[in-house]
């Protein structure tokens, strides 16, 4: 399996206190371990998971750091440096190889 790979925009500084605790609470629920990067204006996680598990768990780590859905006031789906494409292949029902080229992006909030 592929890791999956999922980018937010930080639109405000946050202090480096939140950060630490968003990947305590990552690190609690165990495996698959979620690994956090962190750069200018962006952050990235990564898992050995599907996307879809990825997301959730991130989702729930995001709203024990920053509850009341304070943290969609800061961050938004997506970022400069995400893989700019994600070729999606799948066998259509006539057996056809259908192929596209999408961005990588969501996340369950405001604006998504």
């Amino acid at each position: 399996m592929e890791p999956a790979a999922y980018r937010l925009a930080v639109l405000a500084p946050q202090p480096d206190a939140l950060w630490d605790s968003l990947q305590a609470e990552l690190d609690r629920h165990g495996a698959p371990l979620i690994a956090m990067t962190r750069e200018d204006g962006a952050v990235e996680f990564t898992a050995d998971t599907w996307e879809p598990i990825l997301r959730a768990r991130l989702d729930d780590a995001v709203e024990a750091v920053w509850p009341h859905g304070e943290a969609w006031r800061i961050l938004r789906p997506g970022g400069s440096r995400l893989k700019p494409e994600l070729r999606v292949r799948s066998v259509g029902h006539t057996g056809t190889l259908h192929e596209r080229r999408g961005q990588c992006s969501s996340v369950h909030g405001p604006g998504a």
